[in-house]
């Protein structure tokens, strides 16, 4: 019988907080939440409603790969706003010459294809679904970023592009691409957090 394990990378997140959310209210199916800390506060609230809390880094395939196995199926979100803000990429951009926009997509991409990899090597694995947020061109557009590619999203495409390349030839894998918008409260609706 094949495993109806939904492995979800960034459900300590608001977006992949929604699909953990989700899937451990619907019968059949098992939560595996990978993170970085599995000691945060988020992570131990989604362990008390019954998730498999797992430690994995979406900047190290071998984790990944592990905390994939067995699952059917994984939900992964890649998130270009922290790292802008973070004082560590802020000084591996400079070192590298470099704007800090440009290293956040370079960064981007790169965990992108990670996850890829990692569901490409993941035997059994029927789907990933990677959620691509259509929010970070606003954003950019309103801070004055210059991102890569025209419109603002290259790296995004860049990312699709080299996650199917990385699952080409799989029998079994199917990788779906989802764009969504940046939260609803961000743009001062409030009527959903009530």
């Amino acid at each position: 019988m094949p495993s109806n394990i939904i492995a979800i990378v960034g459900a300590t997140g608001k977006q992949g907080g929604s699909v953990a959310t989700t899937y451990l209210s619907t019968p059949g199916w098992r939560v595996r939440c990978l993170t970085r800390s599995p000691s945060s506060p988020s992570a131990q609230a989604l362990a008390a409603r019954g998730a498999e809390i797992v430690r994995a880094d979406v900047d190290d395939v071998a984790s990944l790969r592990a905390a994939f196995a067995g699952a059917a199926a994984v939900f992964a979100v890649t998130d270009f706003w922290a790292p802008m803000f973070d004082a560590g990429n802020a000084r591996a951009a400079a070192a590298r010459g470099v704007a800090i926009n440009e290293w956040c997509c370079e960064l981007e991409a790169r965990r992108g294809r990670n996850l890829a990899l990692a569901a490409a090597a993941t035997d059994g694995l029927r789907r990933e679904l990677m959620s691509w947020k259509e929010y970070m061109k606003i954003w950019a557009r309103v801070l004055g970023l210059k991102l890569a590619g025209d419109d603002g999203s290259g790296h995004k495409e860049l990312s699709v592009e080299e996650a199917r390349e990385a699952i080409e030839g799989s029998e079994e894998l199917k990788m779906e691409a989802v764009e969504s918008i940046q939260y609803v409260q961000e743009f001062g609706w409030t009527a959903w957090s009530r």
